[in-house]
């Protein structure tokens, strides 16, 4: 993979359509769709990765819930 998430991330964001035709609306939600999705998945990474997850799996899983739920941990 060539580009990283943060990099796909700024691109997207830079690059909404800027007209409020009904077409560009869609187009700005699907970009915020996925970039809540990248988010959600690099704190994920991070858990995953986390030496409070590699302790206590429970914890760590209760923290991916919370993240996949509203993208955020305690």
């Amino acid at each position: 993979m060539g580009m990283s998430i943060d990099e796909a991330l700024n691109l997207l964001n830079n690059s909404k359509p800027k007209s409020n035709n009904a077409f560009s609306i869609q187009m700005n939600e699907a970009i915020n769709v996925i970039g809540v999705t990248m988010h959600k998945y690099q704190k994920i990474t991070e858990i995953v990765k986390s030496k409070t997850t590699r302790v206590s799996y429970d914890i760590g899983f209760e923290q991916i819930k919370k993240v996949v739920e509203d993208g955020k941990i305690d």
